[in-house]
């Protein structure tokens, strides 16, 4: 017999799955512009590397500790979401295309939705654990002569807490459109 714990997870790991089944479906990938990077890094022969690695297996986890409320609220985040995925993601996109990055976050946020976020806040912290590697990893990296391309989503870079806001704590320069 399956736990209430299990299923409780499992059910999370299902709305997981069925979003990254709607966004192929409908052609919109979150690797894509990383993919894309990395492939064209690799054919002019230019080095490459991911500011940290983490195991899929701390997301699960994080998932399968969640509680039947978190099960409840991600699950139907993800079902009311994947009609309205497309026409976001329009919107994300153009608002991105000119420059208006406020737009483009609030979009993102609409799609991301912190209700399941903060319904399982394993996985706030493993968010806010690799934040604070990768802005280590990039302060590192821009501390030597070169150039620098970075490849990350609107929302990982701008949210309170973020990458931005990370390297600003750090010290560092951050200039640009208000987010």
């Amino acid at each position: 017999a399956e736990t209430t714990e299990g299923a409780n997870g499992q059910d999370l790991i299902t709305a997981i799955a069925l979003l990254s089944d709607a966004q192929k479906h409908d052609a919109l990938n979150a690797e894509g512009p990383q993919k894309t990077l990395m492939n064209l890094a690799r054919a002019r022969k230019v080095s490459f590397r991911r500011l940290t690695n983490y195991s899929v297996g701390e997301l699960l986890r994080a998932f399968t500790e969640a509680g039947p409320a978190a099960s409840d609220t991600c699950l139907s985040m993800v079902v009311d979401l994947i009609p309205r995925l497309p026409n976001y993601s329009v919107r994300i996109g153009e608002a991105w295309a000119h420059g208006d990055v406020a737009t483009a976050r609030a979009g993102r946020t609409e799609i991301t939705s912190d209700q399941c976020l903060t319904a399982v806040p394993g996985v706030r912290k493993l968010q806010d654990r690799v934040m604070a590697d990768w802005a280590k990893g990039l302060a590192q990296t821009l501390s030597k002569p070169g150039k620098t391309v970075l490849a990350i989503d609107i929302e990982t870079l701008t949210r309170p807490g973020g990458l931005l806001d990370q390297l600003r704590a750090q010290g560092l320069d951050v200039t640009g459109r208000a987010y």
